[in-house]
């Protein structure tokens, strides 16, 4: 008997059948395309991360080519940025709005790729996650690099973004959750990502160590680099840390004993914004030399090369290294201890070095109080007081809307005679900062740029740049002629922060060093110098002149004089800082050797209201030291204030209430943010207090109307 098939048997010359024969394969592709798209499956999150380490390193790298070719010239390196996205993807596995986290998570990823291909056409520099510790300061600047049409772009991009995962998070159906299954896949791919990283730490192919931040992203890729900023930061605790470690390194510089009397001159640090000796670049020749004063100089007094932490951008970790004669590179990768340790610890710098041997420690900048934090990290490193932008008279300023840095001499100058004492000023430069225009052009007498720059808009940046640079370098030349006539003693040191963005690399310089400036050291007496310098790293700077001075104040300062040239002097250097910023701080007996300075006055002479008058509808306000940045209250509210000169203020017609009692004077950001306020001036009976001496009155300007809406500058 034969069986009945129960199913219908259709020739292999039917329609039907071709149809049928013709799809099985396409239906088991179909299923793979499926599984590979589908979040309930575990190759969407491989081919995912696959995808977005792909489009990071392209971005990362500005270059397709490059971002393709990284796996073929990294294979460990790549494995372990695959490893570090996979295992973020697959934390969108224990969801239930598992597409909604995802795309999340892929966002979040892509944004910080696009910040970063973004970001180095700026700077050099990549993008750490200290870079978003500091954006307060960045946002306050973020007009100079981006036009407003690109700004009000962006900010609807990231709305956009925001809007787009909100609506999935609310609109997407929610599926099983897979909590096995994340653990499963989880737990493998750790594995295996930490022995990839053992086998890279055990080749070399790996590292944590990154003496070049743009050399490290390159060769280690953007997922490892970034994430590293996040969890390494401060500096690692040193493997023969001790306390009997700390005493040997504090008996030696104790024993380094100076018999003679230290020298007590007046102290100028200067330090110039993407100030370097362009005469060094090959192939590019100027119309005339940009810099005859610095040239001058440096064949007449001690100068060298000047080794920097950074290149392109990070102005404060060249900073930092010369106030606190601590090394950056002993921090986390691309840190600012401006923005970390610095904000709630006092730290010994030459300012507290420098007071405790009876001086005055004054800071200047000639850019905003608040950028970097300055106006409170400046309190944590022993500065009486901080003259920034807001409180200096009469700045000019350049097509960058910097302020331009000759301003800075009569500064330094109003410093030095405001007190009784020698002092130390400390003077921050901007003259020089990027973002650099595309379209500038030389105007008639400027000095241009020929040779070596194909690109029309790199040429324009670098002939705007020049230009900058040698208005920089006439401010050189008259503060050089002011300390020589000047009645007291004084050591003057000029040096560069650090290399412009300028697209520069090693092989355009005659010294194939980018991270690398030069300093030069001027003093209007016979300073005891016996030897010549050489090259100086930033954080060797202050010891230097110290030890020129004979001057061994401070533990920091007498360590670089005994150590320096040690074959173990980085090391001691390291457990050092180590010990005192994060560890039992045996260096000061474990006591806090240093107090933030509350008292740091703002500006360096104070700012009165001395009287006010009333003429018609304006309210004139009388007294000392105004700036454009000075801004009246009248009870505590807010008023729009016109800037006449440093002893007149006037307020908007019609604004005020003639019924107030408490006049006030606030110094302000462009952002609005409140830095100093003047005591109360009281008028004890409203509708009497104002005097009626017209002729006391400054001129009201002609232009009056058209200034009533100025916005201060940038």
């Amino acid at each position: 008997m034969i069986k009945k098939s129960r199913h219908k048997t259709i020739p292999k010359n039917d329609p039907a059948s071709q149809t049928i024969h013709q799809s099985r394969p396409q239906t088991k592709f179909a299923r793979f395309v499926r599984t590979l798209l589908s979040v309930e499956k575990l190759p969407f999150y491989f081919l995912l991360s696959l995808l977005l380490l792909t489009v990071l390193e392209c971005l990362s790298r500005r270059s397709l080519t490059e971002g393709l070719l990284f796996p073929f010239r990294s294979p460990i390196p790549w494995l372990v940025n695959y490893g570090i996205i996979l295992m973020t993807t697959l934390l969108a596995l224990p969801f239930r709005r598992r597409v909604a986290v995802v795309s999340l998570i892929s966002a979040v990823w892509l944004g910080l790729g696009i910040a970063e291909c973004v970001l180095l056409s700026f700077r050099v520099t990549p993008l750490t996650a200290v870079d978003f510790s500091i954006l307060a300061s960045v946002i306050t600047i973020i007009n100079i690099y981006l036009s407003p049409l690109q700004i009000i772009l962006l900010t609807l991009l990231i709305a956009a973004a925001l809007a787009a995962i909100i609506v999935l998070f609310i609109k997407v159906p929610k599926v099983k959750r897979a909590v096995g299954k994340f653990a499963a896949a989880l737990a493998f791919s750790a594995t295996l990502f930490t022995l990839i990283v053992v086998s890279g730490f055990q080749t070399s192919t790996l590292s944590d160590a990154f003496p070049n931040l743009a050399n490290a992203y390159r060769d280690y890729g953007f997922a490892y680099c970034f994430s590293l900023s996040i969890f390494d930061k401060g500096i690692e605790k040193p493997k023969d840390y001790s306390e009997e470690e700390i005493n040997q390194i504090l008996g030696e510089i104790e024993a380094n004993v100076s018999e003679t009397e230290p020298d007590d001159p007046n102290v100028i640090f200067v330090q110039l914004e993407s100030f370097f000796d362009v005469n060094l670049m090959k192939d590019i020749t100027f119309s005339e030399n940009p810099l005859p004063n610095f040239t001058r100089l440096k064949a007449e007094y001690e100068s060298g090369a000047f080794r920097v932490p950074v290149v392109g951008a990070g102005t404060v970790n060249t900073e930092f290294e010369v106030l606190t004669g601590l090394s950056v590179n002993d921090f986390g990768p691309g840190e600012y201890p401006y923005k970390s340790v610095l904000k709630d610890k006092a730290l010994e710098s030459i300012a507290y070095d420098l007071t405790a041997s009876g001086y005055t420690a004054h800071a200047l900048h000639n850019h905003q109080g608040t950028f970097y934090s300055r106006h409170e990290v400046y309190k944590n490193l022993g500065f009486a007081s901080f003259t920034p932008l807001e409180y200096m008279k009469d700045p000019e300023y350049n097509e960058n809307q910097w302020a331009k840095d000759a301003v800075l001499t009569s500064e330094i100058f109003s410093v030095l005679d405001s007190t009784e004492t020698r002092d130390f000023v400390f003077a921050v430069s901007v003259q020089g900062h990027g973002k650099y225009p595309t379209d500038y052009r030389p105007a008639e007498g400027e000095i241009t740029v020929t040779g070596g720059l194909e690109d029309p808009a790199l040429l324009s940046q670098w002939e705007y740049y020049i230009n900058q640079l040698h208005e920089m370098d006439a401010f050189i030349g008259a503060l050089y002629e002011e300390v020589m006539a000047y009645d007291e003693p004084v050591v003057l040191v000029f040096y560069g922060d650090h290399l412009p963005s300028l697209s520069i690399d090693s092989d355009m310089l005659t010294t194939g060093e980018l991270y690398e400036t030069e300093y030069l050291l001027i003093s209007n007496y016979d300073i005891r110098l016996t030897e010549p310098i050489g090259a100086l790293s930033a954080y060797q700077l202050f010891p230097t002149v110290m030890e020129l001075m004979g001057n061994r104040e401070g533990v920091i300062n007498r360590f670089h004089q005994t150590y320096r040239g040690a074959g173990d002097y980085n090391d001691k250097l390291r457990m050092l800082a180590y010990d005192i910023l994060y560890g039992k701080n045996y260096t000061y007996q474990g006591s806090e050797a240093f107090l933030p300075v509350e008292n740091m006055t703002l500006g360096t002479h104070p700012i009165h209201v001395t009287d006010a008058y009333i003429q018609g509808e304006l309210l004139y306000v009388i007294g000392e030291n105004f700036t454009a940045y000075s801004d009246v209250t009248l009870d505590g509210t807010d008023q729009k204030t016109i800037f006449v000169d440093e002893n007149t203020l006037i307020v908007d017609p019609g604004i005020f209430q003639e019924n107030f009692t408490e006049i006030r004077v606030q110094q302000k950001t462009t952002r609005g943010e409140v830095l100093s306020e003047t005591d109360v001036y009281s008028l004890s009976k409203p509708d009497t207090a104002f005097t009626t001496q017209i002729t006391k009155l400054p001129l009201l300007p002609d232009n009056y109307k058209s200034i009533q809406g100025v916005t201060k500058a940038a």
